[in-house]
């Protein structure tokens, strides 16, 4: 029940008249805060282009800096552009080492945000090994699920 009603709070959140920068900052926020972690960062990548290079920090929460930019031409971010899914990387050994975003974290989830304004990467890192679970997953899946096929679309 309380899934329902975190999600419920950020569904008004996002589509009420807030700033797209304070509307993105609340879909890291619940995200941080429901994962446990450490840092919680959506980039965006620029609408109107055919195949963007850069996704760049919209919006970012947590005890941990990140990048400004992410280079789309890497791996990890192709797959989850192309195969809507999310990815885990649950240690620094892991097969997407551009998940962690700082030089401290040991665990990364991160999933594909679409909607008809634009669309990004929302990442969460973590400082410990194997932090995100199937729970975590679930979540961030059916969040972004959520905010895509929502009344009045994502805004994020």
């Amino acid at each position: 029940m309380q899934e329902f009603f975190s999600a419920s709070r950020l569904l008004r959140t996002i589509h009420g008249p807030e700033s797209i920068e304070e509307q993105a900052l609340s879909l890291c926020d619940m995200s941080a805060r429901r994962t446990g972690s450490a840092l919680a960062v959506f980039y965006r990548i620029p609408a109107g282009r055919k195949s963007p290079k850069w996704a760049y920090q919209h919006a970012s929460v947590g005890s941990l800096a990140a990048v400004e930019r992410l280079s789309l031409d890497l791996e990890e971010y192709e797959l989850i552009l192309e195969l809507d899914r999310a990815l885990v990387q649950n240690d620094r050994t892991g097969p997407f080492p551009g998940l962690l975003l700082h030089g401290d974290a040991r665990s990364a989830l991160a999933v594909k945000v679409a909607g008809p304004v634009f669309h990004g990467i929302l990442i969460l890192n973590h400082t410990v090994p194997f932090h995100y679970d199937g729970d975590a997953l679930r979540f961030v899946e059916e969040l972004t699920s959520l905010l895509e096929f929502s009344p009045g679309g994502n805004h994020v």
